[in-house]
């Protein structure tokens, strides 16, 4: 076994956009929707970046490429690729593997690929709590490589309809993990998960076989059972997440300089704040205008900002209440 107490960081980070943008009165004219002026203020998203032409695969495969190439390694040297993508690629059907797609077109030769779903945002998390136990306790697994890539259902943007909670944008990212980080050391990783909200989140329809049926359209938009969530203990959750983490790393949480946290909304981003009292970065509200809710990527898109503004030492606080089911807090030095 290797030391469980070496040092396992981020050795870089990537995230690629479409290049395309639609504004939020765009994006509800597509999908005949009237927001109320309480709504809008409440998402506070501006404008979500929207694939024509680019796949998901597509901007996975760039993210990895340059997630790679700024860490210094090659896919040989990557040991195991992990998916924290929130929707899997080609809505479920057929099903596919798009961590082997990677594995494949990176020379990835000696890399072994595992995904996580069901997690929402907290996807992340997952992979990057699998990751870093996994680098640190066995022998021969140095390098990870995590990505995500998330396209919205089309037609399906404004998530909910009658009471909406965030505009999906589409986009993909990718970090390289690996042992004996200098720098964006993970010091700690706690994730629960809350089996009664397990279908807070959910398509109608199911599987999304029958998209092209304009009929039928209102079977495949993912929906949010608001009321359900709203009685999730969200904030009792990360709060207690984050004293674990703090706890084990043996630092309070006055030695936090930085939160980062999803773009669901500006209603969402200002219950994180409330539960941890650590100022947050102007860019966390500026992303979420401009881009809106990336998905997992969303965590990788403000994480790369915020600590491109870390000093040596700085403390980063990351969480995600993944709507209500699976809750994720991690707690890195830059």
């Amino acid at each position: 076994m290797s030391d469980p107490d070496a040092s396992v960081g981020i050795l870089a980070t990537s995230y690629v956009l479409p290049e395309e943008s639609r504004s939020l009165a765009d994006v509800c004219a597509d999908e005949r929707i009237e927001l109320s002026d309480e709504d809008v203020e409440r998402l506070g998203i501006a404008s979500v970046d929207v694939c024509r032409t680019e796949s998901g695969a597509d901007l996975a495969l760039l993210a990895a490429q340059r997630a790679i190439e700024a860490a210094g390694v090659t896919g040989r040297q990557i040991d195991v690729i992990l998916d924290y993508t929130v929707l899997p690629q080609h809505f479920l059907v057929p099903v596919w593997n798009l961590g082997n797609k990677l594995q494949h077109e990176l020379d990835a030769v000696n890399a072994f690929t595992l995904g996580f779903s069901g997690g929402g945002t907290s996807n992340f998390h997952v992979a990057l709590r699998f990751a870093t136990d996994l680098i640190a306790s066995t022998d021969g697994i140095r390098t990870a490589l995590l990505f995500g890539a998330d396209i919205a259902i089309p037609g399906n943007r404004v998530i909910n309809q009658k009471d909406p909670v965030t505009v999906l944008g589409d986009g993909a990212s990718a970090l390289v993990l690996a042992a004996d980080a200098e720098r964006d050391v993970v010091l700690a990783t706690e994730i629960v998960s809350d089996g009664a909200y397990h279908d807070v989140c959910y398509i109608p329809g199911g599987a999304l076989e029958q998209l092209d049926r304009e009929e039928e359209a209102d079977l495949y938009r993912l929906e949010i059972d608001t009321a359900r969530l709203a009685k999730a203990p969200t904030a009792a959750t990360l709060r207690l997440l984050g004293d674990r983490v703090l706890t084990r790393a043996g630092r309070p949480l006055a030695d936090v300089r930085h939160l980062v946290f999803p773009n669901v909304s500006a209603v969402d981003q200002a219950a994180y704040r409330a539960v941890w009292d650590v100022p947050a970065a102007p860019v966390l509200e500026s992303n979420r205008q401009r881009h809106g809710h990336v998905q997992a990527t969303d965590l990788v898109l403000n994480l790369a900002h915020v600590t491109g503004a870390c000093r040596d030492g700085d403390l980063v606080l990351v969480g995600s209440h993944g709507m209500g089911f699976t809750a994720g807090v991690t707690l890195l030095r830059h």
